[in-house]
């Protein structure tokens, strides 16, 4: 017998499970011996499970992450606790983020990228709601209003993430070059206040707009269509916040090391490319060296190069934001996305804003780089 042996829907089993949800299946092996008519005695054996017996994965292994999260939770209140003066620096984050955040929603450069992101939002919105109801020969069909709020989430972060890599993209180096980065150290304020207060200031200077944007073009896609999911609903508008603060995190740490403005805008445009163009070129060169054949006609369905691409996208942020979105969408944590994990999705999701901050953090602490 075996008992919970994981294994991924390929179609609707029993139905009851969707195609990529993880099961646990109880089989039991059925053997039987046939004696033909030569006097050949044949040994048969089959695998059988009843319907009762195929559940699932969540129902076991939630149990697992959660302990996992516990403990994740545990350490961060474990660690915040450990400052004497927490408070503190809890207040001079907020007042950082409120400067911050007055000081470049005033701006004209962000006044512009706020119409152009908008612009762009509404009108994907708008479209991929009338692509539910008739495809397109250039673009296809949205077969279902979690794809299309899937598809918006990719189009969101492609312009968004523009907006928060410029309006980040000089942010330090501007305070350094106007010497009042000396005087904000001179004060009795963290490091990690500082960058973490730049960070939620600046992410809140486009997140709100953009939150704006993400709605009118959510209400012209359900207009145009079918309503998704409320918690895909709720994944799109929050996780996309949780995206900017990603990508403004990251170019802060450009914004850190750079020595010109010039060399901070290249930086971030680079950024800005590599995740949103190239990466499609990088996977390639992947599937290639790991020995896919990428020459072939309808190589994108291949199951080897849809696992590099999931895999892979996992280190870019506007992919994870997608993967998010998409999870949002099902109904169960327990669910294959082209050969990673929903578990996978959700600490990339913690883990990638984290990380950015303590890296701006360490290169900030870096007296060479003040």
């Amino acid at each position: 017998m075996i008992d919970g042996l994981p294994i991924t829907v390929n179609g609707d089993l029993c139905n009851e499970f969707k195609q990529g949800e993880i099961v646990y299946v109880s089989a039991k092996l059925n053997e039987s011996v046939v004696v033909t008519e030569d006097n050949v005695t044949v040994y048969q054996g089959s695998w059988e499970a009843e319907s009762i017996d195929v559940k699932l994965s969540s129902h076991i292994d939630r149990w697992f992450y959660l302990i996992e999260l516990f403990v994740f939770i545990i350490g961060i209140y474990l660690t915040i606790e450990k400052y004497p003066h927490r408070n503190k620096v809890w207040k001079d984050t907020w007042n950082i983020a409120k400067f911050e955040f007055n000081s470049e929603i005033k701006t004209n450069r962000t006044m512009i990228l706020i119409i152009f992101f908008t612009l762009f939002i509404t009108g994907m919105g708008w479209l991929l709601g009338d692509l539910q109801k008739e495809g397109s020969p250039i673009l296809g069909s949205v077969q279902t209003p979690e794809d299309a709020i899937t598809r918006l989430s990719w189009f969101t972060f492609f312009v968004v993430s523009l907006a928060a890599i410029a309006v980040s993209s000089d942010n330090i180096y501007k305070e350094k070059q106007s010497n009042t980065i000396s005087l904000l150290l001179s004060r009795p304020v963290s490091k990690e206040s500082i960058i973490l207060g730049k960070g939620i200031g600046l992410t809140g200077a486009i997140g709100a707009p953009a939150f704006i944007a993400m709605f009118i073009g959510l209400i012209l896609m359900i207009k145009g269509g079918e309503t998704p999911r409320i918690l895909a609903i709720s994944g799109y508008m929050i996780l996309g916040l949780l995206m900017i603060l990603t990508i403004v995190f990251l170019q802060l740490c450009f914004s850190i090391i750079s020595r010109s403005g010039a060399e901070s805008v290249v930086y971030g445009l680079g950024v800005w490319l590599l995740l949103t163009l190239v990466w499609s070129l990088i996977i390639l060169a992947a599937a290639f060296v790991l020995g896919i054949d990428v020459t072939t006609e309808n190589f994108e369905h291949n199951e080897e190069y849809q696992s590099v691409v999931a895999k892979m996208g996992l280190f870019n942020p506007g992919i994870v934001y997608q993967f998010g979105v998409g999870l949002a969408g099902e109904r169960t944590l327990s669910v294959d996305l082209e050969g990673v994990s929903g578990w996978m999705v959700i600490w990339a999701i913690i883990f990638w804003p984290m990380f950015y901050w303590r890296l701006a953090v360490w290169l900030f602490k870096e007296e060479r780089y003040l």
